[in-house]
């Protein structure tokens, strides 16, 4: 399982939140297993997105999938960062 986290920008949190969830078809069908978003309490701007994926092949492909980076571009969204060998240490 391939672990991702996201910091993601945007200038409206509601209307990134329903882009995000209208986007979870595509995620789903290049291998997303989970999301979970958490919302800065000191910006309301930004949040932080935790992902599990089934490889990172497919991590990386949606990635570079053109309705991805449009629609990130459309609503400021961060870049990902790929976190291979996560270690849980509590739990």
């Amino acid at each position: 399982m391939i672990k991702i986290l996201v910091k993601q920008t945007f200038q409206d949190f509601d209307i990134w939140l329903a882009r995000f969830k209208q986007n979870a078809p595509i995620r789903r069908s290049y291998g997303s297993q989970s999301a979970v978003v958490f919302r800065n309490p000191g910006d309301a701007r930004e949040a932080l997105v935790y992902f599990t994926w089934d490889s990172m092949d497919n991590a990386i492909k949606f990635t570079q999938d053109p309705v991805f980076l449009d629609t990130a571009e459309e609503i400021g969204s961060g870049i990902p960062l790929i976190i291979t060998d996560a270690i849980e240490v509590d739990g």
